[in-house]
C-alpha cells in the first residue's frame, strides 16, 4: 500500500511549520460555519491535528464548498490546490486543519 496516498497532507512542508495563528482561526471558522447545521458525531474541539474527513467526516463537495469559502475569507483566487491533494500523482486521503491552514496562509492577501 502507498502510504503517501493515505497521508493526511499532501505536502510534507506544510506539517513542519505550525500554521499561522490568524490563518489558523480563519480555517477552524469556516469549518465551523459549514458544520454548523451538520449532525456530526464529532464531539471534541477542533484544531490544527483535526482532519476534514476522519475526524469531521466532510465528503469531497464539503471541502469543495470549504475552499471556495477559504478563498473569498483570505482573498485569494485560483490557489493550487493541487498541492494539497495530491501527493506523487496519488490522491491525499484527508487533510488536517493545520496544513490547510498553512497552506492558506503562505497565499493570504488578508484574512476576513
Amino acid at each position: 500500500m502507498n502510504s503517501r496516498a493515505l497521508s493526511p497532507i499532501a505536502n510534507p512542508e506544510l506539517a513542519l511549520s505550525p500554521a499561522p495563528e490568524p490563518a489558523l482561526a480563519a480555517v477552524i471558522a469556516a469549518v465551523r460555519a459549514l458544520m454548523q447545521d451538520w449532525n456530526s458525531s464529532f464531539k471534541g474541539p477542533i484544531g490544527a491535528t483535526t482532519t476534514l474527513v476522519g475526524d469531521l467526516g466532510f465528503e469531497s463537495i464539503d471541502v469543495v464548498i470549504l475552499t471556495g469559502d477559504l478563498q473569498r475569507r483570505f482573498g485569494t483566487r485560483e490557489l493550487p490546490f493541487e498541492r494539497l491533494f495530491l501527493s506523487g500523482g496519488q490522491s491525499v486521503s484527508d487533510l488536517s486543519i493545520g496544513a490547510l491552514a498553512t497552506f492558506m496562509a503562505g497565499f493570504a492577501a488578508g484574512v476576513d
